[in-house]
């Protein structure tokens, strides 16, 4: 493992470290080298957004609520992991999980200073994950 890859790992140890020991406790759908479902939706301009899992050596997707308080609360930890490791390879991807109209998702993610990409999903990718039974949920 290179220099970059070692760095980006390191500041997503908690997220890692969270998602492993909910993996070694069943919770989770998807297990290690499993291939990502397809994630494919519009932003909140209603601009067609596609995943391209291809384009960065790893990928965060967060499915999150509106609603959800503990979104609420690691939304700028996630951003903070954007703005950090971008340039090593790393894209953030927020999954909407509720019917927030786009001008109410937009004043949310700007009170939060949210900037990676955020989608409301199209039809079939929420269930194709699998494991998304509570809010967050994040896998990487």
């Amino acid at each position: 493992m290179n220099i970059v890859s070692n760095r980006v790992l390191q500041g997503l140890g908690g997220a890692l470290v969270a998602l492993l020991a909910a993996q070694a406790q069943g919770g989770l759908a998807l297990a290690p080298g499993d291939v990502a479902p397809a994630v494919h939706g519009a932003d909140i301009l209603g601009q067609p957004v596609r995943v391209d899992y291809g384009s960065t050596n790893y990928t965060l997707v967060n499915f999150w609520s509106t609603w959800c308080e503990p979104c609420k609360m690691e939304m700028p930890a996630l951003q903070k992991l954007h703005e950090e490791h971008a340039n090593d390879g790393l894209q953030v991807i927020g999954v909407l999980y509720d019917s927030a109209r786009d001008e109410e998702m937009g004043e949310f993610l700007d009170s939060l200073g949210v900037t990676y990409t955020v989608i409301r999903p199209h039809t079939g990718v929420v269930p194709s994950w699998g494991g998304v039974g509570s809010l967050p949920t994040t896998f990487l």
